[in-house]
C-alpha cells in the first residue's frame, strides 16, 4: 500500500491508543490490530512501525527492546527494564484471565449438562443398571475428569473408579436435592451398618465423601416398606444355624448379646429378583420398623408322649438317568478311604479331597449362594429358640415350595425326637 492509503489504518490506531488507559503495548501486538485496517494488504513492518509511532508522539513514548522477546512501547516516566518486566506480569495477568474465562465457560457447560440430565428419584438406582455408576455422569464431566485425573495411565480400571467417584461427588454437590448416588448412598450404609455413626455419616457427606444421614434412613425404611423379605430360596437349600455371640461395649466379657444366627446355603443359586427399591419420602412409624426381619418367638412345649411312633418316612426316589452321579460320589468316597487305609501320605481331608475333584474338567459343579436370615434373640441353648427356628426354616420351606429333610446334631437332634 501507498503512504497516503496507510494514513488511515495509522491513524484509527493513534485514536485507539488514546481512547484507552493502557500505559504499554506490544509493538508486535499494534502491528495486528492495524492490519486489521488493511484488508489483507500489506502494512508497516515492525521496525518502521516504531520509527512512525515515535514520529507521532514524540518524546511521549519509550520503545524498549530485550533480545529474545518483543519490543515494549509505554509511555513517558518508566525505566527500560521495569517497564518490561511489568509487560510481562501484565500479559502473565492476561494469560490467567483467558484461563479464568475458559475455564468459567468450561464450568458452565459442565454445569448445565448435570442439570439437563435426567436422574429419577422414585427408585434407588443399582451398581448393575448404572453399570458401577457410570452411566449416569454427563460426557463432559466424564471427559473432563479423565484428562485431569492420570489421563496418561495405564491402569485405566483405577482411574475410571477414581474419576466415577469424583463425578459422583461433584453431581451431588450441584444438584443435592435431585440426585442419588449409588456410590455415595452405599458408602453412607455401609458406615451406618458398620459402625452406627451418625456423626461419621455428616462429616463424610459434609465434603460430599458420602450421602446424608437423613437418605440413609429413607433407604432402610424403603426396605422396611417392601412387604416381608422374600429370600429367593429353591432347588436344594440348606439352612444353617449355630449360636451368635456380640460383645457389645464390653472389655471384661461380660454383657455379653446371645442369639440365633440363620444362614441359608442354596445351590445351585438360582436367579435372584433384583427389583428396584422403590423411594420413600415419609418415613414409617417405629412400631412397623421394629416388625421387619423380626422371628416372632414360639414357645416350646414338651409333648405329653415323646416317641418315633409319628414318624413317617418316605421312600427317597431317585430317577434313572440321576442314579449315576450318585455311583459316581459313592466311588470317590470309596477312594478316599482307600487312602486313609493305605496310609498314603498326603491325605487330604474329606472336603479338601471333593474340594480337588470337583473343580477338575471331569466334574460339574454349581456354586452356592448364601443368604443371609433374620437372626432370634433369644438365648441358643433354650429350647424355645431351637422349636423357632425349626418352625421358620419349615415356614420359608413351604413358601417356596421346597420338601423338608431334617438334619440335625446334639440338642437339636433330641429337641427333634421330643417334638415327633
Amino acid at each position: 500500500m501507498t503512504k497516503d492509503q496507510l494514513i488511515i489504518p495509522g491513524r484509527k490506531l493513534c485514536e485507539f491508543l488514546d481512547d484507552n488507559d493502557e500505559c504499554q503495548y506490544s509493538v508486535h501486538e499494534l502491528s495486528e490490530y492495524m492490519a486489521t485496517f488493511l484488508d489483507r494488504h500489506e502494512g508497516y513492518s515492525i521496525k518502521h512501525l516504531k520509527v512512525k509511532l515515535k514520529e507521532h508522539y514524540g518524546d511521549d513514548i519509550v520503545v524498549s527492546s530485550i533480545t529474545g522477546k518483543s519490543s515494549i512501547m509505554s509511555f513517558r516516566d518508566s525505566a527500560h527494564r521495569v517497564l518490561h518486566e511489568k509487560w510481562t506480569t501484565d500479559k502473565v495477568l492476561d494469560a490467567n484471565s483467558q484461563s479464568d474465562r475458559i475455564l468459567d465457560m468450561a464450568a458452565s457447560i459442565i454445569l448445565n449438562d448435570i442439570r439437563l440430565s435426567v436422574y429419577g428419584c422414585d427408585e434407588y438406582p443399582t451398581l448393575e443398571t448404572t453399570e458401577n455408576g457410570e452411566t449416569i455422569i454427563p460426557s463432559s464431566l466424564k471427559r473432563f475428569l479423565h484428562n485431569l485425573v492420570d489421563g496418561k495411565g495405564k491402569n485405566h480400571s483405577v482411574t475410571d473408579r477414581k474419576c466415577t467417584s469424583i463425578t459422583h461427588a461433584i453431581i451431588s454437590a450441584s444438584r443435592p436435592r435431585s440426585f442419588i448416588s449409588p456410590l455415595l448412598l452405599g458408602i453412607a450404609v455401609y458406615m451406618h451398618r458398620k459402625y452406627a455413626s451418625r456423626e461419621l455419616i455428616d462429616i463424610l457427606s459434609s465434603m460430599s465423601f458420602a450421602d446424608d444421614y437423613k437418605e440413609v434412613q429413607r433407604f432402610e425404611h424403603a426396605l422396611v416398606s417392601a412387604g416381608e423379605p422374600s429370600y429367593h430360596l429353591g432347588s436344594f437349600t440348606q439352612f444353617v444355624l449355630d449360636n451368635a455371640d456380640f460383645n457389645v461395649a464390653t472389655v471384661t466379657g461380660h454383657n455379653t448379646f446371645h442369639s440365633m444366627g440363620c444362614v441359608s446355603c442354596v445351590t445351585p443359586p438360582g436367579i435372584v429378583d433384583t427389583s428396584p427399591i422403590k423411594r420413600t419420602v415419609k418415613l414409617p412409624s417405629a412400631e412397623t420398623v421394629g416388625t421387619f426381619g423380626h422371628i416372632p418367638i414360639k414357645t416350646y412345649s414338651k409333648p405329653a408322649v415323646p416317641g418315633l411312633q409319628s414318624v413317617v418316612i418316605d421312600p427317597l426316589k431317585i430317577p434313572d438317568q440321576e442314579v449315576q452321579p450318585f455311583r459316581s460320589a459313592a466311588a470317590l468316597d470309596s477312594l478316599w478311604v482307600v487312602g486313609y487305609v493305605l496310609e498314603l501320605t498326603p491325605c487330604p481331608s474329606w472336603s479338601g479331597f471333593m474340594k480337588v475333584v470337583m473343580q477338575s474338567d471331569l466334574h460339574a459343579y454349581q456354586t452356592t449362594r448364601i443368604e443371609t436370615l433374620p437372626f432370634i434373640n433369644l438365648d441358643p441353648s433354650n429350647p424355645s429358640n431351637i422349636y423357632t427356628a425349626l418352625c421358620f426354616a419349615q415356614k420359608q420351606c413351604e413358601k417356596h415350595g421346597l420338601r423338608i429333610c431334617p438334619v440335625h446334631l446334639t440338642s437339636l437332634y433330641t429337641l427333634r425326637l421330643q417334638r415327633l
